[in-house]
C-alpha cells in the first residue's frame, strides 16, 4: 500500500509539471487547475507519512522533540543500556525507553517487538528517532528510543516489599501469567536470556508484563555458534554460564530456569543465592555440568512448600537442559499446582510464606490487585469445579468483606 501511495504522488508531481500554462487562456482556469493538483498532492502526502508511520511504526524527530518538551516528566529507571521516562501526555500515560548506544540495539525493537501482542508481554507501541540519528540526505534514521505501554513497578519491587503479602491467589495468577508471556515468546522463537523479576512489570491492575528484551536472541540460530552470555547471574542456567569454549546452544530451557528461580524467590521472598558471591555461583554449576564436582549452589526449598510447587521448581531447575521440562509441559499441568496451592489455608500459606521464611511484616495489598487478580484467576480454565470452586468463592467472600 505505501508502495502505491508513493506511484500516485509521483503521478500528480508529473501532471503539475505538464500542464501546458500557454494552451490556457484563461488565467483563473489555469490556477485552479494547479491549485486542485497542488492540494491533491498535499493531501497525498500526508496520507504516505501516516502510512509510512503505521507501516513502520518509525516517529520522526518532531514528535520525539515534541514528547521530550511537553511529555516527558520523569525517570522512572536507569540502567547500563539506557534510561526510562514517564511520558504524561493528554490522552494517555507512556513509557519512554532511550538507548545509550545511539539507537543500534534499538533497530530490532522495529524488526521483531513492535507486533508482539500478548495480555503478559509488554506492548511496544513505537519507535523514534533524534537529530543525531537522522541522515540529512534522507530525513529519516534508526530509532533510538521505544515508546511503550506504562507500568507502575516491577515484580521485584513488590516482592523485595516485605509488607506487602503475596496471597497464594497473587501466587497463582502471576505464576500462570509469567509461563503465559514466556510460552508466547517461545512460539515466535524468542528467547528472553534475561527472564528476573526486576524485568517482569505490574501494571495498575496487577497483571504481569514480561519486558526488556533487548538481550533476547532467536532460536533456532543458523550459525550453531553458541550464545553470548548476557544477563543476571544469579538467574542464569548453568549451561549459560558455561565457559565460551563449551559450546551453547541457543535454547529455550535457559529461560525455564529462570522460571523456576522466579518461582522460589516469590514464594520465599528472599533474593536467590544471596550469601553466595558470583564466582562460587559459576564454577560450582559448570563443574557439576561437566561431572567434575558434586558440590553446587542450591536453592534451600522449605519442606513446607506443597509438593506439587516443589516438584515443578525442582524440574525447572534441573542442571541438564534436555532432563529440564519445557514451557508447554509446565502449562499442561498447572491445574495440579492450582489446586494443591488452593487446598492449603490462607492461615496456612500465610504462615509458610512469610514467618517460616523469616518475614514479620503487616498485610498490606493493593485492594484493586486482589480483587483483578482473582478474578483474572477464576477464568483460566472453564471447568471451576477443577480448582475447588466452592471453597474459592468462600475465600473471596471472606477476603472482600
Amino acid at each position: 500500500m505505501y508502495e502505491k501511495i508513493e506511484e500516485m504522488i509521483a503521478f500528480v508531481q508529473d501532471m503539475c509539471k505538464m500542464v501546458d500554462f500557454r494552451q490556457i487562456s484563461d488565467k483563473n482556469v489555469h490556477h485552479r487547475i494547479y491549485y486542485e493538483f497542488d492540494k491533491i498532492l498535499g493531501i497525498l502526502q500526508r496520507f504516505e507519512k501516516e502510512i509510512y508511520f503505521m507501516a513502520t511504526k518509525l516517529i520522526p524527530k518532531e514528535a520525539f522533540d515534541f514528547f521530550h518538551n511537553q511529555g516527558m516528566t520523569q525517570i522512572k529507571a536507569e540502567g547500563a543500556d539506557g534510561q526510562v521516562y514517564t511520558m504524561n501526555l493528554p490522552s494517555h500515560t507512556y513509557a519512554l525507553k532511550t538507548a545509550l548506544n545511539k539507537g543500534v540495539g534499538m533497530k530490532k525493537y522495529m524488526d521483531r517487538f513492535l507486533d508482539l501482542d500478548h495480555i503478559n508481554v509488554l506492548k511496544y507501541k513505537y519507535c523514534l528517532q533524534t537529530q543525531e540519528n537522522i541522515d540529512p540526505r534522507t530525513s529519516t534514521g534508526i530509532p533510538n528510543a521505544v515508546m511503550m505501554e506504562h507500568c507502575i513497578e516491577s515484580l521485584e519491587n513488590y516482592i523485595n516489599d516485605h509488607e506487602r503479602y503475596i496471597s497464594r491467589y497473587f501466587y497463582l495468577a502471576w505464576a500462570f501469567e509469567i509461563v503465559s508471556g514466556m510460552e508466547y515468546l517461545h512460539y515466535y522463537h524468542i528467547i528472553h536470556r534475561d527472564l528476573k523479576p526486576d524485568n517482569i512489570l505490574l501494571n495498575h491492575e496487577g497483571m504481569i508484563k514480561i519486558a526488556d528484551l533487548d538481550r533476547a536472541t532467536s532460536e533456532p540460530r543458523k550459525d550453531n555458534l553458541p550464545m553470548s552470555v548476557m544477563g543476571s547471574y544469579r538467574y542464569m542456567a548453568p549451561e549459560y554460564l558455561a565457559p565460551s569454549d563449551y559450546k551453547i546452544p541457543a535454547d529455550k530451557k535457559i529461560d525455564v530456569w529462570s522460571y523456576g528461580v522466579i518461582l522460589w524467590q516469590m514464594f520465599t521472598r528472599k533474593r536467590p543465592y544471596d550469601s553466595v558471591d558470583k564466582y562460587t555461583i559459576e564454577t560450582g554449576m559448570y563443574q557439576k555440568l561437566i561431572g567434575e564436582s558434586d558440590k553446587y549452589p542450591q536453592l534451600d526449598i522449605l519442606p513446607e512448600t506443597p509438593e506439587p510447587l516443589k516438584l515443578l521448581i525442582q524440574k525447572c531447575l534441573t542442571y541438564k537442559a534436555e532432563d529440564r521440562v519445557t514451557l508447554d509441559y509446565i502449562i499442561d499441568n498447572f491445574v495440579p499446582l492450582g489446586r494443591s496451592i488452593i487446598k492449603t489455608s490462607e492461615e496456612e500459606w500465610k504462615e509458610i510464606t512469610r514467618h517460616k521464611c523469616g518475614i514479620e511484616s503487616a498485610d498490606k495489598q493493593y485492594e484493586h490487585y486482589t480483587a483483578v487478580a482473582i478474578a483474572r484467576f477464576l477464568n483460566i480454565k472453564e471447568d471451576k469445579s477443577l480448582w475447588g470452586h466452592k471453597q474459592l468463592m468462600e475465600d473471596i467472600c471472606r477476603m472482600i468483606n
